[in-house]
C-alpha cells in the first residue's frame, strides 16, 4: 500500500493530492468520504450475463485499508443508486422507486427506512425540490415555508448554493442567479412527496422557464456527440462563488467575471471530474463540505476530490486487484480432480461444500442478483445459481454455475462453461 501527499497553494485555493493503493474486485460506483473514512460502491465485472448486477460496498480506512464488506440489499443490486450523508448518517437511495436505506456501523448493515425526499437545499425560508423525468426535462421547486407556496424553474437536480442572499443553481452547462424566487412562475404542478416519492407511476413534463432568473453562465459551444465541457459542482468560500469544471484541456477551479469563466487553478494531473446522473443527492448540501469523483485515463486510477471551504485533497486511487490466471496445467488439474469429486459425490453435494472448493482457489464470484432459471430444472424450487469464474489464460477462461435446492441448499445441477470456445458440460440429479 503506497500513501504519498504534495501540495500546492494559490492565493484563493489550497491543493493537496494523495496517491493511495486499494485492492478491490470490481469497478467503482457511488462514492464518498466522511470522518477519515471512504464508503464506496463496487461492482463486479461480468462476463456472464450482461444484464446481470453484482454490488458490493466497502467502507475504507484513510489508508485504502478494507475496514468492512457490507451485503447489499436486493433491491439495490441495480445500476442505478445514490450514496449520500443526512444528519450525521450515511443513506443511499434506489433511483427508480425511491427504496432507501441507512447505514447502521453499529451492526455493519443497511437498514430500510423512510423513502428518500427529493430535497436540494432547505434555508429558514425556502425548501428546494428537484426531479428529473429523463428525457421530458427536469424541473426544480422553491416552497415558501411561510405560505407553502411553490415556484418552479426549468433545471434539473441542479448544485444549490446560496451567497449574499442570492440562490444560484449550477445545472448542465449553466449557472442561474435567483434573487427573489417569488418571481419564478409558480408552480402548477407544486412537488408532492406522496406523488413523486410513493407513487411510482408519477410523471410530468419538465419545465423549460427561466422565468424570474439570471443566466450568470451558459457554455453553448459544445459537440453533443462529444461534449469537451462540464460543470461538476459549484461551492462558496472567501465569500465568493467557485466553480469546478472540465474543459477540452484540463479540469480548473474558476469564478465568473464578465460572463466568462476565469480559471484561478488547474490541476496538474489529468482528471476528469464528474456526477452520476443518478447520484443527485451528493454533493452535500448546505455545508461547506463535498466530495466529487473523478476518472483518468486508466481504468485503475480513480478517485475523489475532497472539497471544504478553499481547501481542496485530491485522493487518487490506484487499484491493483487483478484477477488469478491459472494456467493450463492447473486449471486441467483442478478441473479433473473436481469433476471426479463432484460426479462420485453428486448426491450428497451441498453449497457449502462447493463454495468451499470455488474460495479456497480464489475463483472470482459472479452470482447474479435476479433469478436465472434453467430448462432442465423446470417445476424444480432452485435458487439462482452460484457462479464462479477461474481465469486460464488472457484467451480461456471457466466459468462454474451451481444450482441447487431453496430449502436445504443441496446441488441440483453444475454446469461448467469454458469461454470463447463455448465448451459446455453438464451433470444433473
Amino acid at each position: 500500500m503506497i500513501f504519498t501527499t504534495a501540495s500546492c497553494q494559490t492565493q484563493e485555493v489550497d491543493v493537496k493530492y494523495e496517491n493511495i493503493e486499494i485492492n478491490i474486485p470490481g469497478k467503482p460506483g457511488p462514492w464518498i468520504k466522511y470522518n477519515e473514512n471512504y464508503y464506496c460502491y463496487f461492482k463486479t465485472d461480468n462476463d456472464k450475463f450482461s444484464s446481470g448486477s453484482n454490488h458490493q460496498f466497502y467502507i475504507l480506512d484513510k489508508n485504502g485499508k478494507i475496514k468492512k464488506r457490507i451485503d447489499v440489499p436486493k433491491v439495490l443490486q441495480t445500476f442505478y443508486y445514490d450514496l449520500y450523508i443526512k444528519n450525521d448518517t450515511i443513506f443511499t437511495t434506489e433511483y427508480y422507486d425511491h427504496n432507501t436505506f441507512y447505514l447502521d456501523q453499529t451492526k455493519n448493515s443497511w437498514v430500510k427506512t423512510k423513502k428518500g425526499i427529493d430535497l436540494y437545499y432547505d434555508d429558514n425560508y425556502y425548501s428546494v425540490y428537484s426531479l428529473d423525468f429523463g428525457e421530458w426535462g427536469g424541473v426544480t421547486w422553491f416552497k415558501d415555508k411561510v405560505t407553502n407556496k411553490q415556484y418552479e424553474v426549468g433545471a434539473t437536480t441542479p448544485i444549490v448554493n446560496k451567497l449574499n442572499d442570492a440562490y444560484y443553481l449550477t445545472a448542465g452547462k449553466s449557472i442561474l442567479k435567483i434573487i427573489d424566487p417569488k418571481k419564478l412562475d409558480e408552480s402548477k404542478e407544486p412537488y408532492d412527496y406522496k406523488k413523486a416519492v410513493i407513487d411510482e407511476r408519477y410523471h410530468r413534463e419538465g419545465s423549460n422557464s427561466i422565468n424570474g432568473t439570471e443566466i450568470i453562465y451558459e457554455y453553448k459551444n459544445d459537440d453533443y456527440f462529444n461534449p469537451k465541457f462540464s460543470l461538476t459542482t459549484s461551492f462558496v468560500s472567501n465569500n465568493k462563488l467557485y466553480h469546478l469544471y472540465k474543459d477540452s484541456i484540463s479540469t480548473k477551479i474558476g469564478v465568473i467575471k464578465n460572463d466568462s469563466l476565469i480559471p484561478i487553478y488547474t490541476f496538474k494531473s489529468e482528471i476528469r471530474p464528474f456526477k452520476w446522473f443518478y447520484d443527485s443527492r451528493n454533493p452535500i448540501q448546505n455545508n461547506d463540505f463535498q466530495t466529487v469523483q473523478f476518472q483518468t485515463d486508466s481504468d485503475n486510477n480513480y478517485g475523489i476530490i475532497e472539497i471544504n471551504g478553499k481547501k481542496f485533497n485530491v485522493i487518487n486511487f490506484k487499484n491493483t486487484y487483478s484477477e488469478p490466471v491459472f494456467g493450463k496445467v492447473k486449471m486441467t488439474e483442478w478441473f479433473e480432480s473436481t469433476f471426479d469429486f463432484y460426479y462420485s459425490n453428486f448426491n450428497n453435494l451441498n453449497l457449502d461444500q462447493i463454495d468451499k472448493i470455488e474460495q479456497n482457489l480464489n475463483a472470482t464470484d459472479l452470482t447474479q442478483s435476479h433469478k436465472i432459471s434453467h430448462f432442465l430444472l423446470d417445476g424444480k424450487d432452485v435458487q439462482t445459481p452460484r457462479i464462479y469464474r477461474k481465469i486460464e489464460s488472457s484467451e480461456l477462461s471457466l466459468v462454474t454455475m451451481y444450482y441447487y435446492a431453496t430449502k436445504d441448499k443441496t446441488i441440483e445441477l453444475i454446469e461448467f462453461e469454458w469461454k470463447k470456445i463455448k465448451i459446455k458440460i453438464t451433470l444433473k440429479m
